[in-house]
């Protein structure tokens, strides 16, 4: 079945229409994911090395080991890592992030 020159841009139009819905639910959990960092768990890099998956420019894997993790005390101690956490590496904790 062919579909026609209409039903492609119709298709097109409908598409692009979820674009910028998009493109504002991103910005706004970016913000505030932003806000919150001031009060993110922080710890000590010890080393970082290139992991066993790594095969760049896909795969970019390193295996990190930290000293300590603050606040460990609210994660029981344990705190590992999820799909979509944000890893910042800066000389200093931030204090504020206004926006």
């Amino acid at each position: 079945m062919q579909a026609t020159e209409g039903s492609r841009k119709f298709l097109r139009h409908y598409l692009n229409s979820f674009i910028a819905p998009l493109i504002d639910e991103t910005r706004a959990n970016l913000c505030s994911g932003i806000e919150s960092v001031s009060r993110a768990l922080a710890c000590e890099i010890m080393s970082l090395e290139v992991g066993k998956g790594y095969k760049p420019p896909e795969k970019l894997c390193y295996d990190i080991q930290t000293q300590k993790i603050a606040d460990l005390t609210y994660y029981n101690g344990l705190y590992e890592p999820e799909a979509g956490d944000l890893i910042a590496v800066i000389k200093v904790r931030p204090k504020f992030m206004g926006i």
